[in-house]
C-alpha cells in the first residue's frame, strides 16, 4: 500500500466525519451533509464485511470471544425482538449500520503517522471553532457558534478533543505543541458552551486516566462502578426533583450554568420506565419515542440510552448491551500501554456516564455517535493489531 493512499484514508475518513456534523448546523451545505452521512453508514458496512473475511485470524482468535460474542449477541438478539414486535424495521437497520462502522473501524490496523493525521486534522478544526468564537466576540456563555444546539456543539468539540490526545505521546515536539494550543482550545470552547454532560464525558475521562495511573485493577472496576452510578443516578435525580430541595437546586444551576439543573428529564425518564414495564422481557419494537406514548410531547427519544435500550428490548436487550459493552471494556484492557488503547479506554468510561443523560450511541446525533464509535473503535483496533503483531514477532523468532 503506499504511502498516499495510507495517508489519504484517514484523511478523507476524518473529514468525512466532520463534514457529517454539519446536519446540526445553520451552515449552507447541511443537506448535502446527510447524503454523506447516508454513504458513510452505507459504505462501512461493505468494508465490514470484507474486512471480516480477510482477517478471519482475529475472528477466530479465542482472546477475543467475548468481545466478538458480545456484539453479535447483541445484534442477533435485538433483531429477533424486533422483527417479532414491529413491521418497521428501519431503526433495527441503523442500528446494524451503526456496530458495522465500530467493527469496520476496529478491523483496521492504524498506524501511528495516520493517528497523528487524526489528530492534526481534530486541532485544525478545533481552531477554526475557536477563530469563529473570537469572531463572535468571545461570548462566554452557552456559545454555540454555527450549531444551532449548544449541546451538540459541546459533545462535538468534547469529541474532538479525544483525538490530539490520544496522538500526543508519540508526536514530535512541533506537534505536541499544536496539539495543547488544539487541546486547550478546545476545553475553552466546551466550557463557553455550558454543555453539562460534555464536560461531565471530559472529567470522567480525564480522572479515569489518573486512576489508570494509580491503579489497572481499580480502573478495570471503574466500568461496573460507573454502570451502578449510572443507574442510581437516575432514582436519585428523579426522587430530588420530588423533594424539597428542587428549587434550590435550579436556583443553584440556573446562577452556575445558565441552565435549570432539572431539565425534565425526570419526567421522561419516569414515564418511560412505566411504559417500559408493560413489556419488561422484550420491550416494545426498536426505535419508539416517548412521543408515541407520551400525550403532547414531542420527544423523540428518552434522553438515557439505558431506558431507550429497556423500553426497545426489555431486559433482554439490556442485558445483552451491558454484555456488548462489557466485552469492549475488557478487550480494552489488554494493551493499556499504547496511548490511543489507553485514552480510548478512558473516554469509553466517559462516553458511557454521557449515555446516562444524553443518546449518541443509537440513533440521536448521528455524526457524534460515528464519532463516538469511532474513538471507541480506534482502541480495540490497537488491541486486536498489537497481539497479531506480537504473535508474528514469536513465530519469527523461533523460525
Amino acid at each position: 500500500m503506499s504511502n498516499t493512499f495510507k495517508y489519504a484514508v484517514p484523511t478523507i475518513l476524518f473529514t468525512l466525519l466532520v463534514y457529517n456534523a454539519a446536519i446540526h448546523t445553520y451552515l449552507p451545505f447541511k443537506e448535502s451533509a446527510y447524503t454523506t452521512l447516508s454513504w458513510t453508514f452505507n459504505i462501512s458496512f461493505f468494508v465490514m464485511v470484507v474486512l471480516m473475511l480477510r482477517k478471519k485470524d482475529i475472528l477466530l482468535n479465542t482472546q477475543y470471544t467475548l468481545f466478538h460474542l458480545g456484539v453479535s449477541m447483541f445484534l442477533i438478539g435485538v433483531a429477533v425482538i424486533d422483527l417479532t414486535k414491529s413491521h418497521d424495521h428501519n431503526s433495527l437497520l441503523l442500528m446494524i449500520l451503526y456496530i458495522s462502522f465500530f467493527v469496520a473501524i476496529s478491523y483496521i490496523s492504524w498506524r501511528p503517522k495516520q493517528l497523528q493525521i487524526f489528530g492534526v486534522l481534530a486541532v485544525v478544526f478545533l481552531l477554526w471553532i475557536v477563530f469563529q468564537w473570537s469572531q463572535a466576540g468571545y461570548i462566554d456563555n452557552r456559545y454555540s457558534g454555527y450549531f444551532y444546539n449548544t449541546n451538540v456543539k459541546g459533545i462535538f468539540v468534547a469529541s474532538l478533543i479525544f483525538f490530539p490526545i490520544a496522538a500526543y505521546r508519540n508526536a514530535p515536539i512541533y506537534l505536541r505543541i499544536f496539539y495543547t494550543v488544539g487541546i486547550i482550545g478546545g476545553l475553552v470552547m466546551t466550557y463557553v458552551s455550558t454543555a453539562r454532560s460534555a464536560m461531565l464525558l471530559l472529567v470522567v475521562a480525564i480522572g479515569a486516566w489518573l486512576v489508570l495511573r494509580f491503579s489497572n485493577k481499580l480502573f478495570f472496576y471503574l466500568f461496573h462502578i460507573i454502570l451502578l452510578c449510572s443507574a442510581l443516578f437516575v432514582l436519585v435525580y428523579h426522587l430530588l426533583a420530588m423533594s424539597r430541595f428542587a428549587t434550590g437546586l435550579n436556583e443553584w444551576s440556573l446562577e452556575q450554568f445558565g441552565k435549570s439543573f432539572f431539565s425534565g428529564r425526570q419526567h421522561i425518564w419516569g414515564e418511560s420506565v412505566q411504559y417500559a414495564l408493560n413489556a419488561p422481557i422484550l420491550g416494545h419494537k426498536v426505535g419508539i419515542a416517548p412521543k408515541d406514548f407520551m400525550e403532547g410531547t414531542h420527544y423523540v427519544h428518552t434522553h438515557n440510552q439505558y431506558i431507550q435500550i429497556f423500553l426497545e428490548s426489555g431486559i433482554v436487550g439490556l442485558g445483552l448491551f451491558v454484555l456488548m459493552l462489557y466485552g469492549i471494556w475488557v478487550v480494552l484492557q489488554k494493551n493499556l500501554q499504547s496511548s490511543v488503547v489507553q485514552w480510548s479506554a478512558c473516554f469509553f468510561l466517559g462516553i458511557l456516564v454521557y449515555q446516562t443523560v444524553e443518546i449518541s450511541l443509537f440513533f440521536n446525533m448521528k455524526p457524534i455517535g460515528l464519532f463516538h464509535w469511532f474513538m471507541i473503535g480506534l482502541g480495540v483496533s490497537g488491541v486486536l493489531f498489537h497481539q497479531k503483531q506480537s504473535n508474528r514477532r514469536i513465530r519469527q523468532h523461533y523460525k
